[in-house]
Protein backbone atom coordinates (compact mmCIF):
# COMPACT_ATOMS: atom_id res chain seq x y z
CA UNK A 1 0.00 0.00 0.00
CA UNK A 2 1.52 3.50 -1.16
CA UNK A 3 2.05 6.10 1.58
CA UNK A 4 -0.03 8.90 0.64
CA UNK A 5 -0.42 12.56 2.63
CA UNK A 6 -3.71 13.07 4.39
CA UNK A 7 -6.21 16.08 3.76
CA UNK A 8 -5.10 17.39 6.05
CA UNK A 9 -1.16 17.57 5.43
CA UNK A 10 -2.31 18.54 1.67
CA UNK A 11 -4.61 21.13 3.38
CA UNK A 12 -2.01 22.77 5.54
CA UNK A 13 1.01 22.03 2.81
CA UNK A 14 -1.54 24.53 0.39
CA UNK A 15 -2.40 26.99 2.97
CA UNK A 16 1.19 27.88 4.26
CA UNK A 17 2.28 28.47 1.01
CA UNK A 18 -0.59 30.60 -0.22
CA UNK A 19 -0.54 32.23 3.26
CA UNK A 20 3.35 32.56 2.99
CA UNK A 21 3.36 34.02 -0.76
CA UNK A 22 0.83 36.31 0.21
CA UNK A 23 3.06 37.58 3.54
CA UNK A 24 5.80 38.18 1.15
CA UNK A 25 3.82 39.85 -1.39
CA UNK A 26 2.36 42.66 1.57
CA UNK A 27 6.03 42.46 2.92
CA UNK A 28 6.71 43.72 -0.16
CA UNK A 29 4.30 46.29 -1.18
CA UNK A 30 4.61 47.41 2.73
CA UNK A 31 8.07 48.25 2.49
CA UNK A 32 8.00 49.52 -0.95
CA UNK A 33 5.36 52.25 0.22
CA UNK A 34 7.48 52.56 3.27
CA UNK A 35 10.56 53.19 1.33
CA UNK A 36 8.33 55.87 -0.44
CA UNK A 37 7.35 57.54 2.72
CA UNK A 38 11.06 57.48 4.20
CA UNK A 39 12.30 59.43 0.99
CA UNK A 40 9.60 61.60 0.68
CA UNK A 41 10.33 62.51 4.84
CA UNK A 42 14.34 63.19 3.45
CA UNK A 43 13.55 65.08 0.50
CA UNK A 44 11.37 67.05 2.53
CA UNK A 45 13.94 67.19 5.27
CA UNK A 46 16.55 68.10 2.95
CA UNK A 47 14.58 70.93 1.24
CA UNK A 48 13.65 72.17 4.70
CA UNK A 49 16.86 73.14 5.44
CA UNK A 50 18.35 74.21 2.28
CA UNK A 51 15.58 77.27 2.54
CA UNK A 52 16.76 78.10 6.23
CA UNK A 53 20.18 78.21 5.06
CA UNK A 54 18.97 80.32 2.17
CA UNK A 55 16.77 82.72 4.35
CA UNK A 56 19.52 83.01 6.65
CA UNK A 57 22.19 83.52 4.18
CA UNK A 58 19.53 86.52 2.62
CA UNK A 59 19.45 88.07 6.00
CA UNK A 60 23.26 88.11 6.28
CA UNK A 61 23.54 89.86 2.93
CA UNK A 62 20.84 92.32 3.69
CA UNK A 63 22.55 93.14 7.26
CA UNK A 64 26.08 93.62 5.44
CA UNK A 65 27.30 90.93 7.67
CA UNK A 66 27.59 88.02 4.90
CA UNK A 67 31.27 87.37 5.85
CA UNK A 68 29.60 85.61 9.09
CA UNK A 69 28.05 82.89 6.88
CA UNK A 70 30.73 80.44 8.06
CA UNK A 71 28.80 80.88 11.73
CA UNK A 72 26.04 80.32 9.70
CA UNK A 73 26.79 77.04 8.57
CA UNK A 74 28.50 76.23 11.48
CA UNK A 75 25.20 76.31 13.33
CA UNK A 76 23.23 74.58 11.01
CA UNK A 77 25.75 71.37 10.99
CA UNK A 78 25.84 71.16 14.71
CA UNK A 79 21.70 71.11 14.77
CA UNK A 80 21.05 69.06 11.37
CA UNK A 81 24.41 67.81 10.72
CA UNK A 82 25.21 69.08 7.30
CA UNK A 83 28.10 68.04 6.30
CA UNK A 84 30.65 69.63 2.79
CA UNK A 85 28.59 72.61 2.27
CA UNK A 86 29.29 74.24 -1.35
CA UNK A 87 28.01 77.84 -2.77
CA UNK A 88 28.63 77.02 -6.61
CA UNK A 89 28.58 80.72 -8.19
CA UNK A 90 26.87 80.91 -12.00
CA UNK A 91 29.79 81.82 -14.33
CA UNK A 92 28.60 85.49 -14.93
CA UNK A 93 29.34 86.31 -11.20
CA UNK A 94 32.82 84.86 -11.13
CA UNK A 95 33.35 86.79 -14.48
CA UNK A 96 31.76 90.06 -12.28
CA UNK A 97 33.81 89.51 -9.30
CA UNK A 98 37.14 88.50 -11.28
CA UNK A 99 36.95 84.60 -9.69
CA UNK A 100 38.42 81.20 -11.11
CA UNK A 101 35.16 79.37 -12.62
CA UNK A 102 34.10 76.16 -10.31
CA UNK A 103 34.75 73.21 -12.38
CA UNK A 104 31.91 71.56 -10.36
CA UNK A 105 29.72 73.99 -12.69
CA UNK A 106 30.64 71.37 -15.57
CA UNK A 107 31.99 68.46 -14.49
CA UNK A 108 29.01 67.55 -12.43
CA UNK A 109 25.78 66.28 -13.58
CA UNK A 110 23.12 67.29 -10.85
CA UNK A 111 24.97 71.08 -10.18
CA UNK A 112 24.31 71.53 -14.37
CA UNK A 113 21.03 70.02 -14.37
CA UNK A 114 19.69 72.43 -11.62
CA UNK A 115 21.41 75.35 -13.46
CA UNK A 116 19.29 74.11 -16.30
CA UNK A 117 16.30 73.59 -15.06
CA UNK A 118 16.28 76.01 -11.63
CA UNK A 119 14.79 72.77 -9.49
CA UNK A 120 16.12 71.71 -6.71
CA UNK A 121 18.22 68.15 -6.95
CA UNK A 122 18.16 65.70 -3.88
CA UNK A 123 20.39 62.35 -4.18
CA UNK A 124 18.63 60.30 -1.71
CA UNK A 125 21.22 57.22 -0.35
CA UNK A 126 20.38 53.51 -0.43
CA UNK A 127 18.12 51.83 2.07
CA UNK A 128 20.94 49.43 3.11
CA UNK A 129 23.98 51.34 1.90
CA UNK A 130 26.68 51.34 3.93
CA UNK A 131 26.97 55.40 3.75
CA UNK A 132 23.76 57.29 4.78
CA UNK A 133 24.74 60.91 3.28
CA UNK A 134 21.60 62.92 1.30
CA UNK A 135 22.90 65.17 -0.99
CA UNK A 136 21.34 68.65 -1.83
CA UNK A 137 21.70 71.03 -4.59
CA UNK A 138 19.35 74.10 -3.93
CA UNK A 139 19.65 76.57 -6.52
CA UNK A 140 19.53 80.34 -5.96
CA UNK A 141 16.79 82.39 -8.45
CA UNK A 142 17.66 86.51 -8.59
CA UNK A 143 15.30 88.56 -7.36
CA UNK A 144 14.45 91.94 -8.46
CA UNK A 145 11.48 92.92 -6.15
CA UNK A 146 11.87 93.51 -2.36
CA UNK A 147 14.81 94.45 -0.52
CA UNK A 148 17.39 92.39 -2.91
CA UNK A 149 17.83 93.49 -6.25
CA UNK A 150 19.79 90.56 -7.42
CA UNK A 151 19.31 90.91 -11.29
CA UNK A 152 20.40 94.67 -11.54
CA UNK A 153 23.42 94.10 -9.19
CA UNK A 154 24.90 91.18 -10.79
CA UNK A 155 23.46 92.45 -14.35
CA UNK A 156 21.10 88.81 -14.61
CA UNK A 157 17.89 88.22 -16.03
CA UNK A 158 15.67 88.32 -13.30
CA UNK A 159 14.64 84.95 -11.61
CA UNK A 160 17.40 83.26 -13.29
CA UNK A 161 20.01 81.09 -10.89
CA UNK A 162 22.61 83.30 -9.74
CA UNK A 163 23.89 80.58 -7.58
CA UNK A 164 23.55 76.80 -6.21
CA UNK A 165 23.56 75.62 -2.33
CA UNK A 166 25.58 72.14 -2.22
CA UNK A 167 25.76 70.34 0.98
CA UNK A 168 25.39 66.87 2.38
CA UNK A 169 23.03 65.67 5.58
CA UNK A 170 23.38 62.56 7.52
CA UNK A 171 20.43 60.55 7.65
CA UNK A 172 22.06 57.90 9.53
CA UNK A 173 18.84 58.58 12.26
CA UNK A 174 15.96 58.37 9.52
CA UNK A 175 17.52 54.83 7.86
CA UNK A 176 18.05 53.61 11.06
CA UNK A 177 14.64 53.75 11.93
CA UNK A 178 13.43 52.62 8.56
CA UNK A 179 15.53 49.31 8.58
CA UNK A 180 13.72 48.74 12.32
CA UNK A 181 10.45 49.54 10.86
CA UNK A 182 10.45 47.51 7.93
CA UNK A 183 12.07 44.37 10.47
CA UNK A 184 9.13 45.05 13.22
CA UNK A 185 6.83 44.64 9.59
CA UNK A 186 8.28 41.63 8.90
CA UNK A 187 8.64 40.16 12.04
CA UNK A 188 4.56 41.04 13.09
CA UNK A 189 3.71 39.21 9.49
CA UNK A 190 5.49 36.26 10.50
CA UNK A 191 3.24 36.18 13.59
CA UNK A 192 0.73 36.45 12.08
CA UNK A 193 0.69 33.89 9.69
CA UNK A 194 1.98 31.62 12.22
CA UNK A 195 -0.87 32.21 14.31
CA UNK A 196 -3.08 32.02 11.12
CA UNK A 197 -1.86 28.66 9.73
CA UNK A 198 -2.14 26.94 13.30
CA UNK A 199 -6.02 28.13 13.75
CA UNK A 200 -6.42 26.39 10.45
CA UNK A 201 -4.42 23.50 11.84
CA UNK A 202 -6.70 23.13 14.55
CA UNK A 203 -9.68 23.81 12.23
CA UNK A 204 -8.76 21.29 9.69
CA UNK A 205 -7.77 18.49 12.88
CA UNK A 206 -11.23 19.03 14.35
CA UNK A 207 -13.49 19.26 10.64
CA UNK A 208 -11.54 17.17 8.74
CA UNK A 209 -9.03 15.18 10.10
CA UNK A 210 -10.78 13.72 13.35
CA UNK A 211 -14.02 13.14 11.19
CA UNK A 212 -12.31 11.41 8.77
CA UNK A 213 -10.58 9.14 11.09
CA UNK A 214 -13.56 8.20 12.63
CA UNK A 215 -15.24 7.55 9.18
CA UNK A 216 -12.10 5.53 8.26
CA UNK A 217 -12.98 3.56 12.01
CA UNK A 218 -16.43 2.62 11.41
CA UNK A 219 -15.78 1.80 7.57
CA UNK A 220 -13.22 -0.69 8.91
CA UNK A 221 -15.94 -2.51 11.17
CA UNK A 222 -18.54 -1.87 8.35
CA UNK A 223 -16.39 -4.26 6.24
CA UNK A 224 -16.13 -6.61 8.55
CA UNK A 225 -19.10 -7.49 9.70
CA UNK A 226 -21.78 -4.62 7.90
CA UNK A 227 -21.74 -2.62 10.58
CA UNK A 228 -24.71 0.13 10.53
CA UNK A 229 -22.39 3.69 10.62
CA UNK A 230 -24.26 6.89 12.92
CA UNK A 231 -24.18 9.07 9.78
CA UNK A 232 -25.56 11.90 12.39
CA UNK A 233 -22.26 11.83 14.13
CA UNK A 234 -20.17 13.77 11.30
CA UNK A 235 -21.32 17.36 11.18
CA UNK A 236 -20.30 17.69 7.57
CA UNK A 237 -22.82 17.25 4.86
CA UNK A 238 -20.24 15.49 2.88
CA UNK A 239 -19.63 13.01 5.03
CA UNK A 240 -22.85 12.54 6.26
CA UNK A 241 -23.93 12.00 2.56
CA UNK A 242 -20.86 9.42 2.32
CA UNK A 243 -21.87 7.62 5.59
CA UNK A 244 -25.28 6.93 4.40
CA UNK A 245 -24.22 5.57 1.12
CA UNK A 246 -21.71 3.06 2.56
CA UNK A 247 -24.49 1.68 5.10
CA UNK A 248 -27.10 1.81 1.66
CA UNK A 249 -24.18 -0.07 0.43
CA UNK A 250 -23.80 -2.55 3.56
CA UNK A 251 -27.36 -3.58 3.76
CA UNK A 252 -27.73 -4.56 -0.05
CA UNK A 253 -24.79 -6.54 0.22
CA UNK A 254 -26.44 -8.02 2.81
CA UNK A 255 -29.58 -8.42 1.21
CA UNK A 256 -27.66 -10.08 -2.24
CA UNK A 257 -25.33 -12.38 0.68
CA UNK A 258 -28.69 -13.57 2.00
CA UNK A 259 -29.88 -14.55 -1.54
CA UNK A 260 -27.04 -15.80 -2.40
CA UNK A 261 -27.35 -18.42 0.83
CA UNK A 262 -30.48 -19.59 0.29
CA UNK A 263 -29.39 -20.30 -3.62
CA UNK A 264 -26.42 -21.64 -2.74
CA UNK A 265 -28.53 -23.86 0.18
CA UNK A 266 -30.78 -24.96 -2.93
CA UNK A 267 -27.67 -25.44 -5.30
CA UNK A 268 -26.23 -27.92 -2.64
CA UNK A 269 -29.53 -29.81 -2.80
CA UNK A 270 -30.06 -29.39 -6.34
CA UNK A 271 -26.52 -31.17 -6.86
CA UNK A 272 -27.00 -33.62 -4.42
CA UNK A 273 -30.43 -35.00 -6.37
CA UNK A 274 -28.24 -34.86 -9.53
CA UNK A 275 -25.87 -36.13 -8.83
CA UNK A 276 -27.70 -39.11 -7.24
CA UNK A 277 -29.78 -39.42 -11.08
CA UNK A 278 -25.89 -39.03 -12.84
CA UNK A 279 -24.64 -41.83 -10.61
CA UNK A 280 -27.82 -43.77 -11.01
CA UNK A 281 -27.88 -43.38 -14.85
CA UNK A 282 -24.14 -44.00 -14.81
CA UNK A 283 -24.98 -47.30 -12.97
CA UNK A 284 -27.49 -47.94 -14.99
CA UNK A 285 -25.19 -47.10 -18.26
CA UNK A 286 -22.24 -49.08 -16.77
CA UNK A 287 -24.34 -51.97 -16.05
CA UNK A 288 -25.78 -52.07 -19.79
CA UNK A 289 -22.11 -51.77 -21.09
CA UNK A 290 -20.86 -54.74 -19.14
CA UNK A 291 -23.57 -56.60 -19.75
CA UNK A 292 -22.75 -55.37 -23.82
CA UNK A 293 -19.07 -56.84 -23.00
CA UNK A 294 -20.21 -60.07 -21.76
CA UNK A 295 -22.87 -60.44 -24.98
CA UNK A 296 -20.16 -59.37 -27.63
CA UNK A 297 -17.19 -61.55 -25.58
CA UNK A 298 -20.43 -64.37 -25.64
CA UNK A 299 -19.79 -64.23 -29.71
CA UNK A 300 -16.18 -64.44 -30.02
CA UNK A 301 -14.83 -68.31 -30.64
CA UNK A 302 -14.61 -70.82 -28.02
CA UNK A 303 -11.33 -71.71 -26.58
CA UNK A 304 -11.92 -75.41 -26.78
CA UNK A 305 -12.25 -74.49 -30.49
CA UNK A 306 -9.51 -72.48 -30.74
CA UNK A 307 -6.86 -75.16 -29.18
CA UNK A 308 -8.26 -77.61 -31.51
CA UNK A 309 -7.75 -75.59 -34.69
CA UNK A 310 -4.94 -74.16 -33.99
CA UNK A 311 -2.79 -75.64 -31.49
CA UNK A 312 0.21 -72.98 -31.34
CA UNK A 313 -1.45 -69.42 -31.58
CA UNK A 314 -2.37 -66.23 -29.69
CA UNK A 315 -5.27 -63.83 -29.45
CA UNK A 316 -4.18 -60.59 -28.37
CA UNK A 317 -8.03 -58.46 -28.08
CA UNK A 318 -7.65 -55.42 -26.12
CA UNK A 319 -10.65 -53.01 -26.61
CA UNK A 320 -9.80 -49.63 -26.13
CA UNK A 321 -13.27 -49.23 -23.80
CA UNK A 322 -15.22 -51.94 -22.10
CA UNK A 323 -16.76 -52.93 -25.32
CA UNK A 324 -14.83 -52.41 -28.83
CA UNK A 325 -15.57 -52.82 -32.71
CA UNK A 326 -12.72 -55.52 -33.05
CA UNK A 327 -13.50 -58.80 -33.45
CA UNK A 328 -12.25 -62.33 -34.68
CA UNK A 329 -13.50 -65.77 -35.63
CA UNK A 330 -11.45 -69.17 -36.20
CA UNK A 331 -14.46 -71.61 -37.45
CA UNK A 332 -14.92 -74.51 -38.96
CA UNK A 333 -16.41 -74.40 -42.68
CA UNK A 334 -17.07 -77.97 -44.19
CA UNK A 335 -13.60 -79.59 -43.07
CA UNK A 336 -11.54 -76.68 -43.55
CA UNK A 337 -10.82 -73.68 -41.07
CA UNK A 338 -11.86 -70.38 -41.29
CA UNK A 339 -9.81 -67.83 -39.50
CA UNK A 340 -10.78 -64.02 -40.02
CA UNK A 341 -9.90 -60.98 -37.72
CA UNK A 342 -11.95 -57.79 -38.33
CA UNK A 343 -11.96 -53.93 -37.42
CA UNK A 344 -14.76 -52.42 -37.83
CA UNK A 345 -15.97 -48.38 -37.72
CA UNK A 346 -15.51 -46.75 -34.17
CA UNK A 347 -14.69 -47.96 -31.02
CA UNK A 348 -16.90 -48.61 -27.68
CA UNK A 349 -20.51 -48.83 -28.18
CA UNK A 350 -20.61 -47.70 -31.98
CA UNK A 351 -17.76 -50.29 -32.66
CA UNK A 352 -19.55 -52.78 -30.65
CA UNK A 353 -22.59 -52.40 -32.65
CA UNK A 354 -21.16 -52.91 -35.80
CA UNK A 355 -19.45 -56.08 -34.92
CA UNK A 356 -22.72 -57.68 -34.13
CA UNK A 357 -24.06 -56.51 -37.54
CA UNK A 358 -20.67 -58.04 -39.11
CA UNK A 359 -20.95 -61.36 -37.03
CA UNK A 360 -24.83 -61.77 -38.40
CA UNK A 361 -23.95 -60.98 -41.77
CA UNK A 362 -20.99 -63.61 -42.04
CA UNK A 363 -23.28 -66.30 -40.44
CA UNK A 364 -25.76 -65.26 -43.47
CA UNK A 365 -22.90 -64.94 -45.94
CA UNK A 366 -21.80 -68.67 -45.31
CA UNK A 367 -24.52 -70.10 -46.29
CA UNK A 368 -25.54 -68.23 -49.06
CA UNK A 369 -22.05 -68.83 -50.73
CA UNK A 370 -20.61 -72.09 -51.84
CA UNK A 371 -18.11 -73.64 -49.18
CA UNK A 372 -14.57 -73.26 -49.79
CA UNK A 373 -15.24 -70.19 -51.91
CA UNK A 374 -13.15 -67.63 -49.83
CA UNK A 375 -13.46 -64.39 -52.35
CA UNK A 376 -16.90 -65.08 -52.70
CA UNK A 377 -17.65 -65.51 -49.21
CA UNK A 378 -16.04 -61.82 -48.54
CA UNK A 379 -17.86 -60.50 -51.32
CA UNK A 380 -21.50 -61.68 -49.70
CA UNK A 381 -20.56 -60.48 -46.18
CA UNK A 382 -19.83 -56.86 -48.02
CA UNK A 383 -23.59 -56.94 -49.74
CA UNK A 384 -24.88 -57.97 -47.18
CA UNK A 385 -23.52 -55.37 -44.27
CA UNK A 386 -23.94 -52.61 -47.20
CA UNK A 387 -27.89 -53.72 -47.18
CA UNK A 388 -28.58 -53.81 -43.45
CA UNK A 389 -27.40 -50.25 -43.29
CA UNK A 390 -28.91 -49.07 -45.88
CA UNK A 391 -25.67 -47.65 -47.70
CA UNK A 392 -26.45 -49.62 -50.72
CA UNK A 393 -28.27 -46.54 -52.05
CA UNK A 394 -28.87 -42.71 -52.33
CA UNK A 395 -30.60 -43.26 -48.69
CA UNK A 396 -29.56 -43.63 -45.23
CA UNK A 397 -27.47 -41.83 -42.41
CA UNK A 398 -24.32 -43.61 -42.17
CA UNK A 399 -21.46 -44.77 -43.67
CA UNK A 400 -19.78 -47.25 -41.96
CA UNK A 401 -18.13 -50.53 -42.47
CA UNK A 402 -15.27 -52.51 -41.86
CA UNK A 403 -11.93 -54.15 -42.86
CA UNK A 404 -10.76 -57.55 -42.40
CA UNK A 405 -8.29 -60.13 -42.96
CA UNK A 406 -9.52 -63.85 -44.07
CA UNK A 407 -7.59 -67.03 -44.15
CA UNK A 408 -8.80 -70.23 -44.96
CA UNK A 409 -6.86 -73.19 -43.96
CA UNK A 410 -7.45 -76.20 -46.17
CA UNK A 411 -7.86 -80.04 -44.62
CA UNK A 412 -4.55 -81.36 -43.95
CA UNK A 413 -2.94 -78.19 -43.88
CA UNK A 414 -1.02 -78.53 -47.02
CA UNK A 415 -2.05 -74.98 -48.65
CA UNK A 416 -4.11 -71.87 -47.27
CA UNK A 417 -6.68 -68.75 -48.87
CA UNK A 418 -6.01 -65.43 -47.93
CA UNK A 419 -8.24 -62.48 -48.60
CA UNK A 420 -7.99 -58.95 -47.47
CA UNK A 421 -9.45 -55.78 -47.17
CA UNK A 422 -7.50 -52.96 -46.74
CA UNK A 423 -6.02 -55.82 -44.47
CA UNK A 424 -2.44 -57.59 -45.05
CA UNK A 425 -0.84 -61.02 -43.62
CA UNK A 426 2.33 -61.35 -42.56
CA UNK A 427 4.06 -64.64 -43.38
CA UNK A 428 7.79 -65.41 -41.67
CA UNK A 429 9.81 -68.49 -42.67
CA UNK A 430 13.42 -69.33 -41.64
CA UNK A 431 13.97 -65.80 -40.63
CA UNK A 432 12.76 -64.18 -43.68
CA UNK A 433 9.25 -61.57 -43.27
CA UNK A 434 6.96 -61.73 -46.45
CA UNK A 435 3.75 -58.84 -46.60
CA UNK A 436 1.12 -60.39 -48.43
CA UNK A 437 -1.74 -57.82 -49.17
CA UNK A 438 -5.18 -57.50 -50.01
CA UNK A 439 -7.89 -55.90 -51.89
CA UNK A 440 -7.65 -52.14 -51.39
CA UNK A 441 -11.36 -51.76 -50.69
CA UNK A 442 -13.32 -52.01 -47.23
CA UNK A 443 -16.35 -53.88 -46.79
CA UNK A 444 -20.20 -52.32 -46.24
CA UNK A 445 -19.18 -48.92 -47.44
CA UNK A 446 -21.45 -46.56 -49.53
CA UNK A 447 -20.48 -45.98 -52.56
CA UNK A 448 -19.30 -49.33 -53.63
CA UNK A 449 -20.49 -52.13 -55.86
CA UNK A 450 -22.38 -54.85 -54.31
CA UNK A 451 -20.80 -57.26 -56.42
CA UNK A 452 -16.94 -55.89 -55.26
CA UNK A 453 -15.01 -58.17 -56.22
CA UNK A 454 -11.82 -59.20 -53.56
CA UNK A 455 -8.48 -61.17 -54.26
CA UNK A 456 -7.48 -64.36 -53.30
CA UNK A 457 -3.84 -65.32 -52.69
CA UNK A 458 -3.46 -68.70 -52.46
CA UNK A 459 -0.30 -70.17 -49.46
CA UNK A 460 1.55 -73.13 -49.88
CA UNK A 461 1.82 -74.14 -46.26
CA UNK A 462 4.61 -76.49 -44.78
CA UNK A 463 5.75 -77.21 -40.74
CA UNK A 464 7.34 -73.93 -39.05
CA UNK A 465 5.44 -71.22 -40.91
CA UNK A 466 4.37 -68.47 -39.11
CA UNK A 467 1.18 -66.15 -40.12
CA UNK A 468 0.36 -63.12 -37.99
CA UNK A 469 -2.85 -60.29 -38.65
CA UNK A 470 -3.64 -57.23 -36.62
CA UNK A 471 -5.74 -54.21 -36.96
CA UNK A 472 -4.41 -50.71 -37.22
CA UNK A 473 -5.00 -50.19 -33.65
CA UNK A 474 -1.66 -51.02 -32.73
CA UNK A 475 0.28 -49.46 -35.97
CA UNK A 476 -1.42 -46.17 -35.23
CA UNK A 477 -1.15 -45.48 -31.54
CA UNK A 478 0.56 -42.40 -30.69
CA UNK A 479 3.57 -42.47 -28.61
CA UNK A 480 7.44 -42.72 -28.30
CA UNK A 481 9.68 -39.89 -28.05
CA UNK A 482 8.76 -38.34 -30.95
CA UNK A 483 5.25 -38.65 -29.99
CA UNK A 484 4.58 -40.38 -33.82
CA UNK A 485 2.86 -43.39 -34.46
CA UNK A 486 3.95 -47.43 -34.01
CA UNK A 487 3.76 -47.95 -38.07
CA UNK A 488 4.38 -50.99 -39.60
CA UNK A 489 7.66 -50.79 -40.42
CA UNK A 490 8.33 -51.51 -36.41
CA UNK A 491 6.09 -53.74 -36.13
CA UNK A 492 7.78 -55.59 -38.63
CA UNK A 493 10.88 -55.55 -37.10
CA UNK A 494 9.41 -56.52 -33.48
CA UNK A 495 7.77 -59.72 -35.27
CA UNK A 496 11.37 -60.71 -36.44
CA UNK A 497 12.47 -60.22 -32.91
CA UNK A 498 9.74 -62.68 -31.26
CA UNK A 499 8.76 -65.11 -33.65
CA UNK A 500 11.02 -67.69 -32.58
CA UNK A 501 9.41 -67.37 -28.98
CA UNK A 502 6.25 -69.16 -27.73
CA UNK A 503 3.23 -67.70 -29.44
CA UNK A 504 2.06 -66.89 -25.63
CA UNK A 505 4.95 -65.44 -25.18
CA UNK A 506 5.01 -63.72 -28.55
CA UNK A 507 1.77 -61.86 -27.13
CA UNK A 508 3.41 -61.00 -23.93
CA UNK A 509 5.90 -58.81 -25.91
CA UNK A 510 3.64 -57.37 -27.93
CA UNK A 511 1.90 -56.42 -25.64
CA UNK A 512 4.52 -55.24 -23.08
CA UNK A 513 6.12 -52.63 -26.34
CA UNK A 514 2.50 -51.19 -27.04
CA UNK A 515 2.35 -50.38 -23.75
CA UNK A 516 6.25 -48.66 -23.42
CA UNK A 517 5.69 -46.95 -27.08
CA UNK A 518 2.36 -45.58 -25.74
CA UNK A 519 3.28 -44.01 -22.82
CA UNK A 520 1.53 -41.53 -21.39
CA UNK A 521 -0.68 -41.18 -24.38
CA UNK A 522 -4.08 -42.02 -24.36
CA UNK A 523 -5.11 -45.41 -26.23
CA UNK A 524 -6.51 -44.15 -29.66
CA UNK A 525 -7.90 -47.36 -30.80
CA UNK A 526 -9.17 -51.06 -30.05
CA UNK A 527 -5.44 -53.45 -30.60
CA UNK A 528 -6.23 -56.55 -32.01
CA UNK A 529 -3.34 -59.23 -33.47
CA UNK A 530 -3.67 -62.82 -34.20
CA UNK A 531 -0.41 -64.96 -34.62
CA UNK A 532 -0.22 -69.08 -35.21
CA UNK A 533 2.60 -71.31 -35.86
CA UNK A 534 1.48 -73.93 -38.85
Amino acid sequence: MSRKPSIKTIAVKWIILISFLFTVSMVAVTALNFRTLIQSAMTDKGLTLAHSIHAGLSSLMLSGTFTNKEELIQQADAINGIEAFTIIRHASMSEQFGLPEQAALKNDPHIARAFATGLPEVILPGLFADDHKMRIIFPLRATQDGPLDCASCHHIEPNAVLAALDFQVDMEQYMGMSLGAIYILCIGFLIALSAITFALFRVIDATVKQPLEQLMVDLRASAKDHAHIDADLFESLELEYFADQINHFNQTILKQNAELADYAKNLEGMVAARTRELGEAYALIRSSIDYASHIQRSVLPDAALLQQRLADHFILWRPRDVVGGDLYWVETWGDETLIILGDCTGHGVPGAFMTLIATGAMQRAKHDVPQGDLAALITRLHCLVQMTLRQHGEQGESDDGLELGACLIAAGGSRMTFVGARFELYAIDDGALRVIKGTKSGIGYRGMAADQAFAANRVELQPGLRFYMTSDGLTDQIGGAKQRMFGKKRLRELLLEIHTLPMAEQAERLEQALVAYQGEQKRRDDVSVIGWRM
